[in-house]
């Protein structure tokens, strides 16, 4: 196994987050519910003074009156731990976006029990098997450590199925105990190129995904736009609740995601928008164009994003303003890290957003990929 990190996170630091991962698996694994209670949890605390005169008056050190002033402080703390799983929404079902230590809890409490309930013995435990993947991705700065890796997901149905999945989390170290805590995690299955014709193993008479409550292709796509767009959201907020620069976070990606892009050829812009534009369709971007520009040497794609929901979960009620910030900061972001993949292939990467009058759901998004002059 290859742990890959940047300096500042301290050898033991990164020790110490990579064994909280296979803790996670190992925990997913035996059904151990006690973990999740227990290492998932990040709480916020906030805190309000106001002040304010009580109409008596005291004397100063100089023997003069002043006010008599009397403050008040108000703690509220707010439970901001998050788990995203694969399934979306559908009907009454809440989807595997879950907010707060205690309904964390409960999500895996009632899965470990329905997995051990399925007939044939077939999860003894009632823990869902994972993995660790070959490489584990591991970035941080001071207090937080962020992660990614590619773990085996074993689903049994005659026999037990190896499945790659996909794992990020971010943890934080607590001041007052000094280990390492989830306070955001995901974990899901992707989705390959033709699904679900395509995918490996599957029995054409069964919900190919249906431990995890996913039947059509078009649910599986839309669930992974919900996922991977309320991701990017999410983390971005935490890290600037931290104060941590969004930019350290997108130069991990970027170093880890590379090797990906290595087998596109130089200067092939055609090529590299195309995959520009899945990895937004992949995030619930709509293509409405991908036209190539020979005489520019470049090609241009038109799409809409539709953020709205996504917004109003990760950052409550916001003004017209508010929106408008985070999503340039999610620009600003996805602009540096397609950027360092096009530079790596002398190409120039660039995005405009043009607003509506319609709402945020309706801006068009142009990308624009050129050879380097």
């Amino acid at each position: 196994m290859v742990a890959t990190t940047t300096d500042k996170l301290s050898f033991q630091d990164e020790q110490s987050v990579r064994n909280m991962v296979q803790a996670f698996y190992t925990a997913s694994t035996e059904g151990n519910l006690s973990f999740f209670d227990n290492h998932f949890h990040h709480v916020e605390r906030l805190e309000k003074t106001t002040c304010a005169p009580t109409g008596e008056y005291e004397l100063d050190p100089r023997g003069h009156p002043r006010p008599v002033i009397e403050c008040e402080t108000q703690v509220t703390l707010i439970d901001e731990t998050v788990f995203i799983g694969t399934a979306g929404k559908s009907g009454n079902e809440p989807g595997e976006f879950i907010v707060t230590h205690d309904k964390i809890k409960d999500f895996w409490k009632s899965l470990f029990l329905f997995l051990k309930s399925i007939p044939g013995n077939k999860y003894p435990k009632g823990g869902l098997r994972l993995t660790m993947g070959s490489t584990v991705v591991i970035s941080g700065h001071g207090r937080v450590a962020w992660v990614a890796d590619e773990p085996t997901m074993w689903i049994n149905r005659h026999t037990a199925i190896a499945h790659k999945a996909r794992f990020t989390a971010v943890l934080m170290r607590e001041d007052s105990t000094n280990r390492w805590t989830f306070t955001q995690a995901h974990l899901s299955l992707g989705v390959p190129n033709g699904f679900p014709a395509n995918l490996p193993n599957a029995d054409p008479n069964v919900n190919t995904m249906g431990l995890l409550g996913i039947v059509t292709a078009d649910e599986v796509l839309a669930t992974a736009g919900l996922n991977q767009s309320s991701l990017l959201l999410a983390t971005l907020k935490f890290l600037k609740a931290k104060a941590l620069p969004a930019s350290d976070w997108t130069s991990a990606l970027g170093t880890s995601f590379l090797p990906f892009w290595a087998s596109l050829p130089a200067g092939d812009h055609a090529t590299f928008a195309r995959l520009v534009a899945g990895n937004y369709a992949s995030c619930g971007a709509k293509l409405l164009s991908l036209v190539t520009i020979n005489a520019e040497a470049a090609t241009r794609i038109t799409m809409k994003w539709p953020l709205g929901t996504v917004l109003s979960v990760i950052h409550g009620s916001l003004s017209p303003q508010d929106k408008s910030l985070v999503l340039a900061e999610l620009d600003q972001t996805l602009t540096a890290l397609f950027s360092k993949f096009a530079g790596a292939h002398e190409l120039k990467f660039q995005l405009v957003r043009t607003s509506s009058q319609n709402g945020i759901d309706d801006d068009t998004l142009t990308t624009t990929v050129s050879k380097l002059l």
